[in-house]
Order: structure tokens, then sequence, then C-alpha cells
């Protein structure tokens, strides 16, 4: 999934000064957004060719690195347009490397996988493989990208950065960072944001944050401690199997924690765990929840269920049991849950392979977003719970 390419001998060595291509090192020739050809760019600066000859000459070992997924079809036999497209690409790779007229190593991520920005894929895979084993000194070294999640009107009729990656791939790395404007013209660093979430400020449980106090990692050093919430179990006050039972209906965007909560607080507590994922549709989810109850079992319902009408089946499910209904929301925000797919994904693919999922779609939390409803106990919950994330490891 990743475009590797080799020009002239790179010499190894501790220091790396890595750039991203689009919008760092050169530019279409015009308004428009995608090279129209294989001559159609242009170096951002005129003289940035003689900046990296320079880098070169100082013990630097020049690397490219870039996301390119509109390549991730390159090299599909049956799709001769996308090959055409990647045989461009390489064309006006060839002659930015003519003009440069400098060893470097570049690098793409063709697919939405652990080796495209802000993951760290790619750069594992040069220190590992194309650095003939010299350690790299992070230190000395820096990575340059225009994805730096800069405000509209940064500069003066300047508009949004359209990403946060670049910025967010070298934190990943501990790398120093550097926006095109700061390393090439010497400008003063520009106002960033990366939204509400940030993961480093992500609450903390309180058995991680004592393990994380034991092994010296913590915040950021920008950045203030997260803070620590109660356990899931103290925040719900969860029945024990000699109560009455009661019926818990989740609410949460998909990676908010909802499974990870039923897994390590209501199944131990001994609910049934009712889940769509597992039972294909809302109509055998409802059909379980009477079961459970009418066998004297709490129950958790571990769906997303993001509307008021959703929510109302499993509330008349109860009324006819005569039992309680409480409501958990996870309130995680969109950013928060679309990381946590991103990471569970990768993680998993990494740690565990055997239990590796794919990460879910955008259009997922578009619909999620789009039919969620703020539960309420008017609906007919006895209590609605609010809870924000939590990083429990």
């Amino acid at each position: 999934s990743v475009i590797i390419g080799i020009h002239q001998q790179p010499v190894s060595g501790a220091k790396i000064a890595c750039f991203d291509l689009d919008n760092t090192l050169i530019k279409v020739k015009g308004t428009h957004t995608y090279s129209k050809s294989a001559d159609d760019w242009e170096f951002l600066y005129d003289f940035i060719p003689a900046k990296l000859r320079q880098l070169v000459a100082d013990g630097y070992k020049i690397a490219i690195i870039s996301n390119q997924a509109g390549l991730r079809y390159s090299f599909d036999k049956g799709n001769p347009k996308a090959f055409a497209k990647y045989l461009l690409f390489r064309n006006k790779l060839n002659q930015i490397a003519h003009q440069l007229q400098i060893p470097f190593h570049f690098l793409a991520a063709t697919q939405y996988d652990l080796y495209r920005k802000p993951r760290s894929g790619m750069w594992h895979f040069l220190a590992l493989h194309l650095n003939d084993g010299i350690p790299i000194d992070l230190g000395q070294s820096f990575y340059v990208g225009d994805a730096a999640g800069r405000p509209h009107h940064w500069k003066r009729g300047m508009k949004v950065d359209f990403a946060d990656t670049d910025r967010k791939f070298a934190e990943n790395l501990r790398l120093p960072f550097h926006t095109p404007e700061e390393y090439f013209h010497g400008e003063a660093p520009a106002p960033f944001s990366y939204g509400e979430f940030h993961p480093t400020r992500v609450p903390l449980s309180a058995e991680v944050a004592r393990q994380l106090g034991k092994t010296g990692i913590g915040a950021a050093p920008d950045s203030d401690a997260p803070p620590t919430l109660p356990s899931t179990a103290e925040q719900l006050q969860l029945r024990s199997r000699d109560q009455s039972p009661e019926l818990v209906v989740v609410v949460g965007f998909p990676a908010s924690g909802k499974s990870s909560i039923v897994e390590r607080a209501f199944r131990p507590a001994g609910y049934t765990h009712v889940n769509q994922d597992t039972l294909k549709t809302r109509a055998k989810c409802v059909a379980a929840c009477d079961q459970a109850l009418q066998a004297g079992q709490s129950v958790v319902v571990d769906n997303t269920n993001p509307d008021r009408s959703t929510r109302a089946e499993y509330i008349r499910v109860a009324q006819r049991h005569n039992v309680p209904v409480r409501c958990l929301h996870l309130s995680a925000s969109e950013d928060v849950a679309r990381h946590n797919n991103i990471f569970r994904a990768w993680a998993h693919l990494v740690a565990e392979p055997a239990a590796a999922r794919s990460a879910l779609s955008s259009i997922v939390f578009n619909t999620y977003k789009s039919r969620f409803e703020t539960p309420t106990e008017a609906e007919g919950f006895a209590e609605v719970v609010s809870m924000d994330f939590q990083f429990d490891g």
C-alpha cells in the first residue's frame, strides 16, 4: 500500500529532514487543486532546491513522506485509467528529482491503513528498512508539512488548513514540526487547533492513571494532566444479581466505548448483553430483552440507539415487565469516536491480528449524527446517566 522511491544513493544517518510533498515542496500551476499533467507543478518557493541541497551538505538525509490516496487503485491491472494516473505521478516525481539534484527517499501511502499520516507507519518503515540500522535522532530531525490545523485567516488572506494530519504525524513521533512558512521563511508559528479532541487530554480511569504514573509516561510536556474519572460501576450504581432486574439502554456514537463498558462493568454484574451486531435485527434485540426480563435478569442494550423512536421499543418492553429502564448516554464527541475507530482497527491489527476489525466508514458516523436526539427522562427513563469517555487502557 506504500509507493517507495529512491533517488540516487541517500546516505543513512541520524539526522532526517522530512517533508510533505504537495503544498510543502511543490504546488500546482494555477488555482486548481490537483495536477492535470506531469508538468503541472512548480516549487512552492524558488529557493527550495538550494535549501534541500544545503541540508544534504549539512549531513541530513532527505525523506519525502506523503499521503496519496488518489493512487490507491494504481496497481489494479483491470483499471488502466488508474494505472495511467500512477504513471503521470511517477513522471512528475522524476521531474522533481531531476530538478532537486539530491539523493532522497520518497514514501507515499495510497491506502487508509497504518501507513497513512497521521499514523506513523511510513516513518517506522523508513527507520527500520531504509536507514541501515542507524538510530534516528528525533531531536535533530524534523518534519515540514502544510496540513497543520490552522484556522481561517491564520494569516491575512489564507484559508483554513484542509487537515491537521502533518502536525499530528510529527506529534505522534515526538518529532519537531514546522509549516512551510515557518521553515522556509522563518515566520512565527501560527495558531492551530485539533478541535475539541486532543488524545493527551482524554480523561483516564484511575487504574490507567496509576499505571502511567508508575511508568513515568504522562501528558505531553505542554499540556495539563488529563482528569481522572470515577469507575463506570461507581457512576452507574449497577444492580447485583440478587436484586430486582432493570433494563439499561446505551446511547452513543459508534466507537464511543459502549461494548467496552458492557464487558468491563455490566457483564461481571450479571447483566444480559443485547447487541444488534450479534443478533442482526432490532426485532431480535427487542425479543432478547423480553426473554431476559421474563427470566428475571437485568439487561443492557449495547447499540447506538440514536433517536427516540428506537429507544421507545426498549422502554415499552421494560414497562410491560414493570421494571425500571435507565439510559446510559456515552457523550464522547464525534472527534473522539472517529479517533477510537481508527485506533482500535490498527491497534488490533498490530497487537492481535486474529481480532482485527476494519475501520468503520464515515457514513456510519454521519448517519448517527443526523439521527441523534438527546435522551431525556421524558421518554420514560427513570434516569439518564451521561458519561464522558475515559481511557481504560
